[in-house]
């Protein structure tokens, strides 16, 4: 697919879904706002189990759990959170930053993460 292509698909199906149709279920990076950052967990659409065990930790706003998705790589330490709660709690998080972006910013996003070949960038 062409990145315009995958941003109309984005717009229909939702960002996790064009990424992993595009095999790109790795890293990607999306800018975020300091007004996204600050937001709270409680603005994004969890789970009552992923929610609780995210607060339990005290990652009560996005920056700082985005911060500690950077730090430990992972949120399998986190007591009460599945495979299934951690894949909720990556792909809602790439749906509201995606959803924060400006439509240059979509663009931009979509040039790498689905280049025109069809073929996505190794990281």
């Amino acid at each position: 697919m062409t990145p315009e292509e995958c941003k109309k698909r984005a717009e229909e199906a939702g960002v996790a879904a064009v990424l992993s149709e595009v095999g790109r279920n790795a890293r990607v990076r999306l800018p975020m706002s300091s007004d996204f950052l600050a937001l709270p967990i409680d603005e994004l659409p969890l789970s009552v189990r992923s929610r609780n065990a995210l607060m339990r930790c005290g990652l009560d706003t996005i920056g700082k759990l985005t911060a500690f998705i950077r730090e430990n790589e992972s949120l399998s330490n986190i007591r009460n959170l599945g495979k299934k709660s951690i894949y909720e709690v990556k792909t809602v998080l790439t749906e509201a930053a995606y959803g924060h972006l400006s439509e240059k910013e979509k663009v931009s996003f979509w040039m790498f993460a689905c280049p025109a070949n069809g073929k996505a960038p190794k990281e």
